[in-house]
């Protein structure tokens, strides 16, 4: 999906008609070019992680982000109300999922592991 149809998709949410969305934000650096983005990503895991563990469902949010990165003149980020300094970089949507979920096994062919 092309960023600068954003706003003007007929159907597009974003948010996956969740009620619940987070955004994770970091403080812009460049001391540690892209630590932002490992900082996020484990803030957004542990949030699928205990989003799983209550039984409901999540969704990693990539392309509405970009979006506000890539259409500064929707001016997303003013909405947001975040410190000046600061930037979201993941999200993560919340909500019940459409269909429970249920344990399967997992084979354990399917991922190669190496010992060194």
């Amino acid at each position: 999906m092309n960023p600068n149809n954003f706003a003007g998709e007929s159907g597009y949410d974003p948010f996956y008609r969740t009620p619940l969305a987070f955004l994770v934000s970091h403080r812009r650096q460049t001391a540690q070019p892209g630590i932002e983005f490992a900082n996020a990503a484990i803030v957004a895991y542990t949030m699928h992680l205990a989003a799983t563990n209550r039984g409901l469902a999540s969704v990693l949010l990539w392309f509405a982000l970009e979006t506000i990165r890539l259409r500064p003149d929707l001016e997303f980020e003013k909405a947001l109300k975040l410190p000046d300094d600061f930037v979201p970089l993941l999200g993560v949507t919340v909500g019940v999922p459409q269909e429970p979920f249920f344990a399967r096994s997992i084979n354990m062919d399917k991922i190669k592991t190496d010992f060194v």
